[in-house]
């Protein structure tokens, strides 16, 4: 899916590929993670470690969607102050 998505750029927009792009790398990167708490890894700090690394992965992907959407939010906020200061006038 991560190559169709890079090759075809099949979105919109050149954001929402990108976007899109991040979601899968880090879908695959989660899934990796997930083989390795089995008894693969012999040694429970390692993952425990592993399980760090688990987790950051996922709190980065939140914390970049939260970021764009926040981002989203203050603009159309700012666009619909402005059009009711500018319908005042």
């Amino acid at each position: 899916m991560l190559i169709y998505l890079v090759y075809y750029l099949p979105l919109e927009s050149k954001f929402l590929n990108i976007m899109e792009t991040f979601n899968e790398a880090t879908c695959i990167i989660l899934m990796y993670h997930l083989q390795l708490f089995t008894d693969f890894v012999p040694l429970a700090e390692t993952r425990s470690d592993l399980g760090i690394s688990f987790i950051t992965f996922i709190s980065l992907n939140v914390a970049v969607h939260v970021f764009f959407l926040l981002r989203q939010n203050y603009h159309d906020i700012k666009r619909k102050i402005q059009i009711k200061l500018h319908k005042k006038k």
